[in-house]
């Protein structure tokens, strides 16, 4: 069954430029990349999305992480396009994700570094399936909404 899903490769992986390697890793697992797109979110739109966490201790630091840079948006296909994206990109916190795996082997960071910190997760990557992207795809793809 074909499937479309909404890929973003976050600032922190547009800024060591591994754009090309997410973009691999997900090719390599049977996924094509449809259509791209380089966005920078207004932060009014992005607090506008989290706005459910605002009371939140990491409110402030996740706003900050997301309109720090330039986010490069992909609407993914393929056969099981949403299992798929979660095999190759796996756990949200880089440190308990699989070797193999697009955060496992290129990102580091935990729950509990960051709340020490008092910055947001950088974990590479989000991944949603289309019918449940309206928000993002409102920013990275308005004339799909």
């Amino acid at each position: 069954m074909s499937e479309q899903a909404l890929l973003l490769v976050n600032p922190d992986a547009v800024e060591r430029d591994l754009t090309g390697e997410v973009f691999r890793r997900v090719k390599e697992v049977g996924l094509s990349i449809e259509q791209l797109r380089t966005v920078t979110p207004s932060r009014e739109l992005v607090e506008e999305h989290y706005d459910e966490h605002r009371r939140k201790d990491f409110f402030e630091p996740l706003v900050d992480y997301i309109v720090e840079g330039k986010i490069h948006a992909a609407v993914v296909s393929g056969e099981y396009t949403a299992s798929r994206l979660r095999d190759v990109t796996r756990d949200a916190e880089p440190v308990s994700a699989d070797e193999g795996t697009i955060r496992g082997d290129l990102s580091d960071g935990s729950y509990e570094t960051v709340d020490q910190e008092g910055r947001a997760l950088q974990n590479l990557v989000y991944t949603l399936e289309l019918d449940d992207a309206e928000d993002e795809l409102r920013f990275c793809f308005p004339e799909q909404v």
